[in-house]
């Protein structure tokens, strides 16, 4: 058995109390206390998380050049293989250089404020798991 708040980042504001089900992705639907407020959240392994954000990326509601979509998926693939590898410094550097990507992309304007931040919310919370 496994306390589900030992995969999650200290800063996230969730206090996790059970766990409804896992499906065969690794997900897991978790309920708890999110600063004060009782909710549910969903816990996504590393590489799923990673997956989901790729998907993201080539979406084009975002609006993303190809080529800002395959230098931004590089370092995501590149944190991945790094996790898998069992070295996460590197990963957290590769993520950092990604959020540090999204960041510039924002700053130039060619990725809205709004846009950014569910992405570095995501990357956040992959880094918080290493």
């Amino acid at each position: 058995m496994q306390d589900l708040n030992n995969l999650i980042g200290a800063g996230t504001g969730w206090t996790l109390s059970i766990a409804y089900g896992i499906n065969d992705a690794g997900q897991i639907v978790a309920g708890g206390i999110k600063n004060g407020v009782l909710g549910a959240a969903r816990l996504d392994p590393q590489g799923v998380a990673i997956a989901n954000l790729t998907t993201l990326l080539s979406s084009h509601g975002l609006g993303l050049s190809s080529g800002s979509v395959d230098s931004l998926t590089a370092k995501l693939q590149a944190a991945l293989t790094s996790i898998a590898q069992g070295n996460p410094r590197p990963a957290a550097n590769q993520l950092n250089a990604f959020i540090d990507e999204i960041q510039a992309l924002e700053n130039s304007r060619r990725l809205s404020a709004q846009a950014a931040a569910p992405l570095i919310t995501a990357v956040n919370d992959i880094r918080a798991s290493l």
